[in-house]
């Protein structure tokens, strides 16, 4: 639609153009010359550049404000390919970013906030994860770049524990021809990995730490006998839990007293009984007093975090003491059944059990061949029971939930031969990753949680989450007190954000004595991790959130161009001068 931007008042305008436009007519019809049609013409051509001047005719026209984010990484083609599809979109690039065409430079991630409405599409690595948090319509499109070659992922199995078999777990992209992944802690190389062909390759690599405490272990890159590069690892190794267990056997065995003799130099609280008759039992103790155990009540059961029991003894209980059982179990008991019967009440055992010919077992531990002695049964394989260990045949040993604690099985026999060739790191994963899983979950007065992945690069935010029991909870930053925000839905949850400081060790603490720690990178560090992060996060959050609708459009006035009218009226007063003279 045609409006007007005069000088003067449209109607004065018109009025005098009508009546200008009647005279010149008048005087063009009277007087007696040629081509009377054309010098009709003119006159109305001419009157009409005179009004487009002084009325300055336009027109709005629709202009879209979507805006394009280059960020580090992307491919000009991409964006070519975009523009052709949204010529009148605005291009902006990140200060990382290398300027396209006409882009303009966003100064700071802040000002996010408002250009969320018109962010249309990111291109190439994405934004930090901090700056997603500014952005509250993430309704985005998100056109990743591909990361780059290198080590893309690593993680590390939680918690660590001294003395226990540990495991980094990652992800190379293209790695070399003959490349080796090494881990290197403080005595050395602990474990190596070759890696060949192409695409996305993962790795394990499995360490045992001689203590615990804070540590910077290595992961080297070799490819054809050179080092490629060099990543500092922050390891964390935690006081393991000790933990209190009560054996229950009919009589003495080999591998009991190995087991106890294992745990107790773990500092587990161990009791041990044996029966000599229908009401008579031997005790052993380790690492704890002297506390007879007759009757397996609840009050007992209350105290202890695991229960190690033959089928044998299990399938004699009295009704009494099963039920106690039963009722520990739900409440958060851990029990472990050693060489289970067939009899055995499917409450305090609930597997489905399959009967195989061989009473040997094949299992690979740390990509060694074991074959060690095993009952002649197996249990099914199911989605709710976990594997602990297990080959072709079923599964050897494992456990599940039953209500707010853990049934678990152990089929092999005779593991104290591991220990006997010097194995220990074997024997090690046949009980501790069993042991731990089904214990009792320990009880905190507060938790924290950092929710970031790493690397953590310095002046980069970093979000805590802590849960307490307490009411007055108060959060020391490397023993300075930091605020929180407590959440406003979920009672004794709080939550911080803090800006990491230099690279190295830093601690979180809360009254109650719990504590943790996370490592700050130097910048450069972990650099392929680092995108690969970011790049997923931008992936998980874009189209998301809180709905946008469609992306609003600006009404832009144009006008008509006077050179054009001014022209006109030149060729229409050229042509009735010229008229005459022909």
């Amino acid at each position: 639609m045609v409006e007007f931007n005069p000088i003067v008042s449209v109607w004065i305008v018109l009025a005098v153009l009508v009546i200008s436009t009647s005279v010149l007519l008048w005087i063009e019809w009277r007087r007696a010359l040629r081509y009377s049609a054309l010098r009709l013409t003119a006159v109305v051509l001419l009157t009409l550049a005179v009004a487009g001047l002084f009325l300055k005719p336009g027109y709005y026209s629709s202009q879209s404000n979507e805006i394009i984010l280059l960020t580090p990484g992307y491919q000009p083609a991409v964006v070519d390919s975009l523009l052709r599809q949204n010529p009148s979109a605005k291009l902006i690039h990140l200060q990382q970013a290398k300027p396209y065409r006409n882009s303009e430079l966003l100064e700071s991630y802040s000002k996010f906030h408002f250009l969320q409405n018109e962010l249309c599409c990111v291109v190439g690595q994405g934004l930090p994860i901090h700056a997603l948090d500014s952005i509250k319509k993430k309704d985005f499109v998100f056109i990743a770049s591909e990361p780059p070659d290198g080590i893309i992922e690593i993680a590390l199995s939680q918690p660590i524990y001294p003395h226990q078999d540990n495991f980094v777990n990652g992800v190379f992209k293209n790695p070399p021809p003959e490349t080796w992944v090494l881990l290197e802690g403080p005595g050395g190389v602990e474990d190596s990995v070759f890696l060949e062909g192409s695409g996305h390759r993962p790795f394990k690599l499995s360490f045992k730490p001689k203590q615990e405490g804070r540590f910077l272990y290595s992961v080297r890159t070799k490819t054809k006998g050179t080092v490629v590069y060099v990543e500092k690892l922050p390891i964390y190794v935690q006081h393991p839990d000790t933990l209190s267990i009560l054996f229950v056997q009919d009589y003495p065995t080999f591998e009991i007293q190995y087991l106890k003799n294992f745990l107790s130099k773990q500092h587990h609280k161990l009791t041990l009984r044996y029966r000599l008759s229908q009401s008579m039992y031997r005790f052993e103790y380790a690492n704890t007093g002297s506390r007879p155990v007759n009757n397996l009540s609840p009050e007992i059961l209350d105290q202890l975090d695991v229960l190690v029991i033959d089928g044998e003894s299990l399938q004699r209980l009295s009704r009494s003491e099963a039920a106690a059982v039963n009722e520990s179990i739900n409440k958060g008991l851990g029990i472990l059944v050693l060489s289970p019967t067939n009899r055995i009440d499917n409450a305090l055992f609930p597997f489905a059990q399959l009967v195989v010919k061989t009473d040997t077992a094949v299992i690979t531990i740390n990509n060694k061949s074991l074959n060690l002695p095993a009952l002649a049964q197996r249990v099914k394989k199911e989605p709710d029971v976990v594997s602990i260990t297990e080959n072709q045949s079923g599964l050897l040993s494992g456990h599940r939930y039953k209500g707010f604690g853990k049934v678990g099985f152990q089929f092999l026999k005779e593991t104290y031969r591991l220990t006997l060739s010097g194995d220990s790191i074997a024997y090690s994963h046949l009980w501790m990753p069993m042991l731990n899983g089904i214990s009792r979950a320990k009880t905190y007065n507060g938790k924290i949680i950092i929710e970031n992945s790493p690397p953590v690069y310095p002046d980069n935010p970093v979000s805590v989450k802590l849960i307490s029991r307490d009411d007055d909870v108060q959060l020391d930053v490397d023993s300075i007190s930091w605020p929180l925000q407590e959440d406003v839905f979920i009672d004794n949850v709080w939550s911080a954000k803090l800006w990491a400081g230099e690279p190295g060790w830093h601690s979180l603490a809360i009254a109650s004595g719990n504590a943790e720690f996370y490592y700050v990178s130097a910048p450069g560090e972990w650099q392929s991790v680092a995108i690969n992060n970011q790049i997923t996060a931008n992936m998980r959050v874009s189209g998301s959130g809180v709905e946008g609708g469609d992306k609003q459009e600006d009404l832009v006035r144009k006008e008509f161009n006077p050179l054009i009218f001014f022209l006109l009226f030149l060729l229409s007063a050229g042509f009735l001068w010229l008229v005459p003279k022909l």
